[in-house]
């Protein structure tokens, strides 16, 4: 993994031979590759920083437009065991996509991602079998208040995942989300409520989150 540009352009690409360990012995007979790559379109975006954690614009000051963009590939070789009752194994080929990209200005931020994931069994006449997905945030950050270190958060996301060729469901989130950020997302409260619709399942269902993250 490396930066270039002047950390306007982060990279990382990898081998990897299965999941094997002490007790489990290797799933593959190819080794698996994956690669990401990410370009920020003025400026470093995340000043130096590959942060996880880092949602919503927190950045004092000034806050300029930022931009990034971003792909991230993956390919893998899987030794799957056949259901019973048959015995054995069988290949199963895996390929994944994902692209995505992030924007913020002042106290907004918006966010999106888009994958899709397929595999196919090296058996004669056995089809791809996909799964997709996306989402889209859209994130403001109030101000502190006084000497307080304290910040309110508010966003907005929605998320898709089509798992029908899988079958599971064609599943549509939309959720409202606060934040009370007591130290940054290092020590954060979140309250969240979800809408869920299934579509083949031809449900709705009301999901009440609240969690608390503290970083260390």
């Amino acid at each position: 993994m490396g930066t270039n540009l002047d950390n306007k352009l982060r990279w990382s690409a990898g081998l990897v031979n299965g999941l094997a360990n002490e007790e489990n012995d290797n799933d593959d007979n190819e080794l698996g590759f994956v690669a990401s790559a990410n370009l920020d379109l003025m400026g470093d975006y995340f000043g130096g920083a590959r942060e996880w954690w880092s949602q919503g614009d927190l950045r004092d000051g000034d806050r300029n437009l930022m931009g990034t963009i971003g792909v991230g590939l993956a390919k893998d070789n899987n030794n799957v065991a056949l259901p019973a009752p048959l015995t054995g194994t069988v290949d199963v080929e895996t390929d994944a996509i994902n692209v995505n990209t992030a924007w913020s200005v002042q106290g907004f931020q918006v966010i999106g991602e888009y994958y899709t994931a397929s595999a196919q069994a090296d058996v004669a006449g056995a089809a791809d079998v996909t799964v997709d997905g996306y989402y889209v945030q859209g994130t403001y950050a109030l101000n502190k208040s006084g000497d307080s270190a304290l910040r309110w958060a508010l966003g907005l996301r929605t998320s898709g995942v089509d798992a029908t060729e899988l079958g599971g469901d064609e599943t549509t989130d939309v959720s409202l989300v606060l934040d009370a950020l007591y130290q940054g997302h290092n020590c954060k409260t979140q309250f969240e409520v979800t809408q869920r619709d299934r579509d083949l399942a031809d449900t709705t269902d009301y999901i009440l989150g609240v969690a608390f993250q503290l970083v260390f």
